[in-house]
């Protein structure tokens, strides 16, 4: 016996008819643009795919990677002054994965770091190595760069000297992704216990970026886990071609900056008439009167100094009651190691 709610095969097509009037719908192409203006109403249509939601394109994913590399080269130079001792940060890892699996995979015990990069929304992560946050902090204290003792415990001082170095990586975000956003970053919160972190839910795709960092003989990693909602509202800016051109803008008008800074420094000028070698004797028995014999000819130009390298020559005199020197030449870099 039949299912009294089941459709008959001459009610479906009836039903089928009467869809639009009877008008068929236009099949989309799997290999059709990802926004496609087909909508009667005029509204933009994006395609979805639910195998995959929120997964960034190639292109895209090569953007941050440039980003993120010129952040571990900024981050670098940021720990060797701050360190005393090189620092060489590289960018090792970029990828995309669910945010469960991020949070499966965090070691234990461990201490993420939550920041906000305000205007986006969300937040994201910032996981530092254990023993590398150790050492980093002990230079930072003055100390020859000690490592973490095994088996110790991190203390809750210890924790809150971390932040120095989450802090300084911040800075360099904030330097970099001046290309895409000015983002103002700031750290919330720390947290040791990696399953009370909810920034994103289980199912969500988060961005996993993993730099290496090597200082005296330890090397060790540094990760910021971004969830996929942070980035949206920069995603259609996220392309190769739009983040170098603003980049390129911001770098001339930085150089620009800096060279106005650089206009006003002040540095030693000197002017070097001579130098003489006598023993200690005669040292001793000089008198008020004396002549000292110079190894400079009087027809040979003198070699003007800028800091310490020879940038001109000139010719001594005076103007009005002060001496000066007047420039002869210009030195190039050649020439510069003749009057060392």
């Amino acid at each position: 016996m039949s299912d009294p709610h089941e459709l008959s095969q001459a009610e479906i097509d009836a039903l089928l008819s009467d869809l639009g009037g009877g008008a068929s719908e236009p099949v989309v192409s799997p290999d059709a643009p990802s926004i496609t203006p087909l909508s009667p109403t005029g509204a933009t249509i994006r395609l979805y795919d639910f195998r995959q939601p929120d997964k960034l394109s190639k292109e895209q994913l090569r953007t941050l990677e440039i980003v993120h590399q010129n952040l571990a080269r900024s981050f670098s130079f940021s720990l060797t002054a701050n360190t005393r001792t090189v620092v060489q940060c590289s960018l090792m890892l970029l990828e995309q994965k669910r945010f469960k699996e991020y949070i499966d995979e965090r070691p234990e015990p461990v201490v993420l770091h939550l920041v906000s990069l305000d205007p986006l929304p969300g937040r994201a992560i910032i996981e530092l190595d254990f023993e590398l946050a150790y050492l980093i902090v002990d230079r930072l204290l003055g100390g020859p760069g000690r490592p973490m003792p095994p088996g110790r415990a991190v203390t809750e001082i210890e924790i809150s000297l971390m932040r120095t170095v989450v802090t300084t990586l911040l800075y360099s975000v904030r330097e970099i992704w001046s290309g895409i956003i000015e983002v103002r970053p700031r750290l919330e919160d720390t947290t040791q216990n990696a399953s009370l972190v909810q920034i994103a839910l289980p199912t969500d795709v988060v961005v996993l970026i993993v730099f290496e960092v090597r200082i005296l003989d330890t090397v060790g990693t540094i990760s910021l886990c971004i969830p996929h909602n942070v980035i949206e509202p920069i995603i259609p800016q996220l392309s190769a071609e739009i983040w170098l051109s603003q980049n390129k803008a911001g770098n001339e008008e930085q150089a620009a900056t800096l060279t106005q800074h650089l206009q006003s420094v002040r540095v030693p000028v000197t002017v070097c008439l001579g130098e003489a070698r006598i023993p200690i004797a005669d040292v001793l028995a000089l008198e008020v009167g004396d002549v000292l014999t110079l190894d400079t000819l009087v027809t040979k130009p003198l070699a003007v100094k800028v800091g310490s390298r020879p940038k001109f020559t000139g010719v001594p005199g005076t103007l009005g009651k002060h001496l000066a020197v007047r420039i002869e030449d210009v030195l190039d870099e050649d020439d510069d190691d003749s009057f060392l």
